[in-house]
């Protein structure tokens, strides 16, 4: 016998150990193996294999990763035959099964320091480690707002989103600290270096539908928006926070003949087909004036996606003495955070 070796060089259980047998002949003669192995001193397993060309390491059987446990030690032993007499038996060093711990984790998103963040469910994320089956996060609200705890969640993946929305910075000072590990099927490494941030609020509006349009009217004539023909003003609350439309006015009257604040240019609220997307009793519902001063026409525009539309609606009724020609005027939509 030359060789009897195990492999890996450092066994863990997530892997098989491979048994090698090493032999020569003096007369070139193929061989056959009979192996033994043995697990914690006592036979676990034994069985012979051949012929092979003698002076070559041959993988005789291994032990499968479901036999493998932590502190195991497991020794191969190897003895050659040329069908006319035994080699000396010969023993591997002993193979210990080590603790699989996976690397420390570096943290990606989001980055420390960060008070800049907008959604309010953020999506965590970190850079793949060795040995791992799954990883740990655990994020922390330096003012306990909301309850938002997130001790040791495990996540399957790369990534983690909270299920629940977290705090603002307006929302007691809200600072989120977060780190993750990862874990093998044995143990879990050291926890991440801990990055922080903050989520800061933010009004974000998109005017969907930005023009209206009523055509061709006539004297006295008069027309509103309010069974969608022509299309109303659409509002959508694309920030992360409740919004209130604090300032609609008009810079000139759509009119030569009858000046702004009159009941010839008027608006309103009305809900979207978003339902309770905003406060509709705070909220102007019924036609008031248009004018040159600040109206405070929608409060409390929710920011989640399913209900964060509104529309407002556009009266127009034509002066009777009004000249005849186009008729153009702008309004001003202004937008703040809901106190």
């Amino acid at each position: 016998m030359i060789t009897s070796t195990i492999l890996p060089t450092t066994a863990y259980r997530n892997e098989s150990l491979r048994g090698y047998c090493n032999a020569t002949d003096a007369d070139s003669t193929n061989l056959y193996y009979y192996y033994k192995w043995f697990l914690n001193n006592a036979l676990n397993t034994s069985g012979s294999v051949g012929p092979y060309t003698q002076a070559t390491q041959i993988n005789v059987a291994n032990i499968t990763n479901t036999s493998l446990a932590v502190g195991q030690n497991w020794t191969l032993e190897c003895k050659a035959d040329d069908l006319t007499a035994n080699s000396t038996a010969m023993n591997s060093s002993v193979k210990f099964i080590n603790t699989l711990t996976p690397e420390k984790v570096n943290l990606k998103n989001p980055t420390n320091g960060n008070t800049t963040i907008h959604p309010r469910q953020p999506l965590f994320e970190w850079y793949a480690t060795n040995a791992t089956s799954r990883y740990e996060i655990n994020i922390t609200s330096s003012s306990g707002c909301g309850n938002n705890y997130y001790q040791n969640v495990t996540a399957p993946t790369l990534n983690f989103t909270p299920t629940s929305e977290l705090c603002l910075q307006t929302e007691s000072t809200t600072r989120y600290d977060w780190k993750v590990r990862a874990c093998s099927i044995d143990t879990c490494g050291t926890w991440s270096n801990q990055w922080n941030f903050s989520i800061e609020p933010y009004v974000a509006i998109t005017l969907n539908t930005a023009t209206v349009s009523f055509g061709t009217i006539g004297l006295n004539e008069q027309k509103n928006t309010t069974s969608d023909n022509p299309a109303p003003f659409s509002l959508q609350n694309d920030g992360n926070v409740q919004a209130d439309l604090v300032n609609v006015s008009s810079s000139q009257s759509l009119w030569i003949s009858q000046p702004l604040n009159s009941e010839y240019f008027q608006m309103k609220a009305r809900a979207s087909t978003e339902t309770y997307s905003f406060n509709n009793a705070t909220s102007l519902m019924n036609f008031v004036n248009v004018t040159g001063a600040n109206t405070s026409l929608i409060r409390a525009l929710n920011y989640s996606d399913n209900n964060d539309s509104a529309y407002v609606d556009i009266k127009v009724l034509v002066p009777g003495d009004e000249p005849p020609g186009a008729k153009q005027t702008s309004i001003l939509f202004s937008w703040e955070q809901t106190p």
